[in-house]
């Protein structure tokens, strides 16, 4: 069975399960206790700290949903990392270059059309 027609592989009502919990169990059942340990040392997520902007929404979409998600915050992570996700995660991507653009035309669309509606309410 492929991962896309396991959507939900990662979490469950109570938040994300763990990998331990996620392996086939014959596997499971196969790993020493050193090893369950030492995969549930590396595997164990980052205590989450919270984010003073995080905006999660799905934008519904004709065919499928998207998603947009904004985190600001002050930067903690190190110059090697950043230079990682930098090369991992380029900015210059077409994606990204089409959402800036449409963007930018959906915000000066929204302005032209706040001025042109200040503009018939004032010669009134």
């Amino acid at each position: 069975m492929c991962i896309r027609d396991r959507p939900h592989i990662n979490t469950g009502p109570d938040g994300a399960i763990p990998l331990l919990d996620r392996l086939p169990e014959a596997l499971r059942a196969s790993l020493t206790p050193a090893q369950r340990h030492a995969l549930a040392a590396v595997t164990d997520p980052a205590p989450a700290t919270a984010h003073p902007v995080d905006l999660r929404v799905t934008v519904p979409m004709p065919g499928r949903s998207m998603f947009l998600s904004v985190l600001a915050g002050p930067e903690r992570r190190s110059k090697d990392r950043r230079s990682l996700e930098r090369r991992r995660h380029p900015l210059h991507t077409i994606g990204n270059i089409i959402f800036l653009g449409s963007s930018l035309v959906g915000v000066y669309a929204l302005g032209l059309v706040a001025f042109l509606a200040a503009g018939s309410v004032l010669q009134f």
